[in-house]
Formats: structure tokens, sequence, C-alpha cells
């Protein structure tokens, strides 16, 4: 998610990554059904949802370089006016974004208005009380990076608890909570082979080992 500025991430191939996450929780065949991609720039899960068959509208400041011929985009700057969209979606993703934004809960209340009375928005957040930033905060440091839990253009963060909260505060239900691991890979290769067991071990200590949570929720108000 760049909301607008040139982004230093890629997409994380691995089986066990946020991307990967987010697209195992939609179906297999989109059969023409409807996406809202929020903060989709540089394009990764739009490109692999058009291809699945989704219609795909991605909203972010910048376009993504090649919009596939079942998808769209609407600019926008998410920390500004909000757009009209057209028609509802079945899904809605919100990854890696919330915590780019000034009022996030301003945008998942915007977001809501246009999904379907049983639409799912599916929702990733970094955990800012992983172990790698409570090792750094034993010894007094809060240093921001360029990308990661404590990348400079975080302006939210949350914890497992803290998410939840606001989840309900935005009137959602999580229906599932998924953890995902350190993306260690991106480091040296080699971690890729113990990939399934820092998967398992982000699932047993979610609060302490889990690089993102992925949710899957919906409106708790129904329309």
């Amino acid at each position: 998610m760049s909301v607008g500025s040139a982004s230093p991430y890629t997409f994380k191939a691995s089986p066990y990554s946020s991307h990967s996450r987010i697209l195992s929780l939609l179906p297999a065949q989109g059969s023409g059904r409807r996406v809202l991609d929020v903060g989709c720039e540089p394009g990764y899960l739009l490109t692999v949802l058009a291809a699945r068959g989704f219609q795909v509208t991605g909203v972010d400041r910048g376009a993504p370089e090649a919009l596939p011929p079942n998808a769209g985009f609407v600019a926008a700057d998410l920390n500004g006016e909000l757009p009209e969209l057209e028609g509802s979606f079945d899904f809605i993703l919100l990854a890696d974004v919330l915590e780019h934004l000034q009022h996030p809960e301003r945008v998942v209340a915007w977001t809501l208005r246009y999904a379907k009375p049983d639409g799912r928005l599916v929702i990733s957040v970094p955990n800012v009380a992983h172990l790698y930033v409570r090792w750094k905060l034993l010894w007094g440091a809060f240093d921001y990076q360029d990308r990661g839990i404590l990348d400079r253009t975080h302006l939210r963060f949350f914890t497992r608890k803290s998410f939840a909260s606001f989840l309900d505060d935005c009137g959602l239900v999580c229906q599932e909570m998924h953890t995902t691991p350190a993306p260690l890979e991106l480091l040296a290769p080699v971690f890729g082979r113990i990939g399934a067991l820092h998967a398992a071990l982000a699932s047993w200590m979610p609060g302490l080992l889990a690089y993102q949570f992925v949710c899957v929720a919906v409106n708790k108000h129904g329309r």
C-alpha cells in the first residue's frame, strides 16, 4: 500500500505471507463477482484477482502501471475527500492500508456504504507488539524504517487487542482472524525453509510473534 508514494514493497509470494493469506480468503474463481481494492497501488492483489475472473476496482492516489481488462481504477487521496463509487461489492480489501491513514475508521465507514448485505471485508494490519519491536523498545529504540512494522509512513499502530476494538468500533464482526509470520525470507532465502514452523509459532503466540493480522469481517449492523 503506497497511499500515493513510491512503494518499497514487493509482492510476497511466500505461502505464509499476508498477500498469499489474503488471496486464499477469496474464491479461486471470481465468476464476475466484484472486489473493491482500497489502497491498491502498485496493483499486486488487483492483478491476481482480475486473472481469477473478479471485476476489480482499485482506489489509490496513483494507478497501477497496467490495469487488466476487467479492472477499473478510481483516483483518490484516502486521507482526503473520498470518491463516490458505482454499485456494490462482494469483497472489500483493506490490505496494509489502515496503518497509513489519519482516520482509518472514516475509510472503513466509507467502504461499508458499498458493501453488499453479505459482503466481506478482508483487512490486514501489522502487529506493533511483535517481538522485534518489543526488543527494540527494551533498549529504548523506536526507529522508523523504509518498510515493515515501523514504516515511516505509518500513522496508526495496532496490537491484537486494539485491532479487535477498532473493528468493533467500526461496526464490524470479525469472522476469521489469521496471523502471518515476519517475512524473514526477504532477508535471506534460507529462512524460507522454516516458513511452516515460523507460521505455526505466529499462530500459537499471536500477540508476540504475529507480524500481521488478517481479518475477514462483516457489517454487524447489516442493511
